[in-house]
């Protein structure tokens, strides 16, 4: 089985699990939440941790999925940098 494949059926488990909804419903969400993932550089497994963890009125969209991709940057710095002072948040945009 083709990788892209297998990464679409794993996403698409999950967010039939997720859901409860019928899985060709969310097979076109899956493939396109793949492809954003794919774009970002983002690892299937945090797109599959994304879509398992709650948030309120989540609605397991592309525009929240995009929204993360965006944001991943500055979270992944603040996550792992070890250097405290450089992962204080810094409201402004960076250039």
């Amino acid at each position: 089985m083709e990788l892209r494949q297998l990464a679409i059926d794993y996403v698409l488990r999950a967010l039939t699990d997720e859901l409860h909804a019928d899985r060709g419903e969310l097979r076109e969400r899956a493939e396109s939440l793949v492809t954003i993932a794919e774009s970002a550089a983002v690892p299937i497994e945090e797109l599959i941790r994304w879509i398992h963890t709650d948030a309120p009125q989540k609605e397991y969209s592309l525009r929240e999925w995009r929204a993360y991709c965006a944001q991943r940057p500055a979270i992944q710095e603040v996550l792992f940098c070890t250097d405290y002072e450089a992962a204080a948040f810094d409201p402004q945009p960076r250039r």
